[in-house]
C-alpha cells in the first residue's frame, strides 16, 4: 500500500466520522426542538387557564428556538470541517498527479 493510499484511507475514515456527527446534529436540529415544544405544550394543555397555556407556548417556543440555535451552530461547524477535509483531499489528489 502506497503512502498516498494510506493518507487517502485516513481521510476517508475522518470523513465518515464527520458525516456521522452531521447526521446526529441534523436529527437534533429538526427533531429535538419539536419534541421539547410539544412536551412543554402538552404539560399545559390540562389547564383551562388561557394565561397558563400561553405561558407554556412561550416557554416551549423559547426552549425549542434555543435548541435550534445550538444545533444550527453545530451544523455550521461540521460543514466547515467537511470543507476543510475536501481541501485536504484535493491537495492529496494533486500530490498523486
Amino acid at each position: 500500500m502506497s503512502k498516498w493510499e494510506i493518507e487517502k484511507n485516513k481521510l476517508d475514515m475522518e470523513y465518515q466520522k464527520i458525516m456521522q456527527k452531521y447526521q446526529v446534529i441534523l436529527t437534533g436540529l429538526y427533531g429535538i426542538p419539536g419534541v421539547v415544544f410539544g412536551f412543554v405544550l402538552s404539560q399545559n394543555l390540562g389547564f383551562m387557564n388561557l394565561q397558563t397555556l400561553l405561558g407554556g407556548l412561550m416557554m416551549g417556543s423559547i426552549a425549542a428556538f434555543s435548541l435550534w440555535i445550538i444545533f444550527n451552530q453545530l451544523e455550521e461547524n461540521i460543514e466547515k470541517e467537511i470543507l476543510s477535509l475536501k481541501k485536504k483531499v484535493d491537495s492529496l489528489d494533486k500530490k498523486k498527479k
